[in-house]
């Protein structure tokens, strides 16, 4: 007869973990197993002892697999209890305390959350030392650091540090992590790898949604058209988009965070000129809005103090040029509707056009017949110098004129330098783009 005490104690305990593993409902046929070996291993010699002992082992393996739905280790007794241990340890890695299985991060959300950590790391590193040098900054230039803006520190830097260089990028500065680091979206896709964004296989999702939406807002206006029983005339133009212009192509870059071609920002613009020139675009400004900037030159003119000449009469004075004629204007206050181009009243211009030129932002302002108008020009032709002369009558109304009148200015184009030059003579030519007649002999 043959003892079983040392394998018992192993028997045991490789039932112990069976259970746990396959569950009461499994009990047994787990035991029936387990008995059947202990049987076979206290009657049978040893040369036939190891072949009952696995084939005890096998039929355990058999069901362990048919229920847990894995392929164990079956080389040994030991490799099975190790295998078993190693099945143990990830079922309950894979439950969470609420009993539910833990999610798996995906490899692409995975690289995403090691460039996110470096990104952040980076961005706190510049913080501080941003924080150092604007302190630093502060008590060099005796100022309180918690009033020391970022304005302050870019004149502090351009005052300690006077650089020559031409190139602007050359000098040096001190700006926040914000402006210094690339602005990073945030993670389209979800633990599992899945996209949030429809258009994410687009590979620039938020340029072709804008493209969507303004198709859409199209065909929302075209059928409110084509619902209406009257037929609806183009209305005007909201005051805030006719002192406006589109993004430039850089800020629509910054704008959708995305590598977006020249060619795709001509697209994007073409289509929103369509819904602009819409007859119903007005139903739309705000969409229109938040892709257009304010004019420059609604800015650049502010209210001065008149100045006084010799008799005590207040005027306002401005410059203007056209091609190459440029006039000097002083608008006096309180006139009598005096108008004078070089010693001479209006009859200067020979041409009605040339006339009513020149009184075009008097008429805007309200202040024909109210003001006197002294201008002298160079003489360049009749053309050139009414086009200077305006120029120069408009800027002068702008430093006096409230804001509603600058923006009617603005909007009529009065404001706005003509950048037009003549063209020169090409040789080989007749002039700038006239040919000569070909003969044939």
């Amino acid at each position: 007869m043959y003892t079983k005490t040392s394998r018992n104690v192993s028997v045991n305990s490789f039932t112990v973990k069976a259970v746990q593993l396959l569950g009461p409902n499994n009990q047994y046929v787990l035991k029936s197993t387990v008995v059947r070996h202990n049987v076979y291993e206290t009657k049978t010699p040893s040369n036939k002892m190891a072949a009952s002992r696995v084939l005890a082992w096998r039929q355990l393996f058999k069901l362990l697999t048919s229920v847990q739905g894995t392929t164990p280790n079956i080389s040994s007794r030991c490799g099975l209890h190790f295998s078993l241990t190693d099945m143990h340890e990830e079922v309950q890695t894979k439950q969470s305390a609420s009993g539910e299985k833990a999610k798996t991060i995906s490899n692409a959300m995975r690289a995403y959350l090691e460039t996110a950590v470096k990104y952040e790391k980076e961005k706190e590193n510049l913080s501080h030392e941003y924080e150092l040098g604007r302190r630093h900054l502060a008590n060099m230039m005796g100022i309180h650091h918690a009033d020391f803006t970022k304005e302050h520190a870019k004149l502090a830097v351009k005052y300690l540090m006077p650089s020559g260089l031409f190139d602007k990028k050359a000098h040096p500065f001190l700006l926040e992590a914000d402006d210094v680091l690339p602005h990073k979206k945030k993670a389209q896709f979800g633990r599992d790898g899945r996209p949030f964004h429809s258009l994410y296989y687009t590979t620039r999702p938020n340029y072709y949604q804008y493209m969507h939406d303004i198709v859409q807002k199209i065909q929302k206006l075209d059928s409110l058209m084509m619902g209406s029983k009257t037929a609806l005339r183009k209305a005007q133009l909201p005051q805030s988009v006719m002192t406006s212009e589109w993004l430039n192509y850089e800020d629509f870059k910054v704008r959708t965070r995305e590598n977006v071609s020249q060619t795709d920002y001509e697209r994007f613009i073409r289509l929103m000129d369509k819904l602009l020139n819409h007859a119903l675009c007005h139903e739309e400004e705000e969409f229109l809005m938040s892709f257009r900037t304010p004019l420059v030159s609604t800015v650049f003119f502010k209210h001065k103090s008149p100045e006084v000449d010799d008799d005590g009469k207040l005027y306002y004075y401005a410059e203007g040029s056209r091609k190459s004629c440029h006039a000097q204007v002083k608008v006096y206050l309180d006139g009598t509707g005096k108008f004078e181009v070089n010693g001479k009243d209006i009859l200067y211009f020979s041409d009605t056009t040339h006339r009513e030129q020149v009184m075009t932002p008097l008429i805007v302002c309200e202040l024909l017949g109210k003001v006197d108008v002294y201008a002298t020009t160079s003489t360049r032709g009749e053309s050139a110098e009414s086009g200077a002369i305006r120029l120069a009558i408009s800027k002068a109304m702008a430093a006096y004129v409230s804001e509603d009148i600058k923006t009617r200015l603005t909007i009529a184009g009065l404001l706005t330098d003509d950048p037009r030059r003549r063209e020169r003579d090409k040789p080989g030519q007749e002039g700038a783009r006239r040919k000569y007649t070909w003969r044939k002999r």
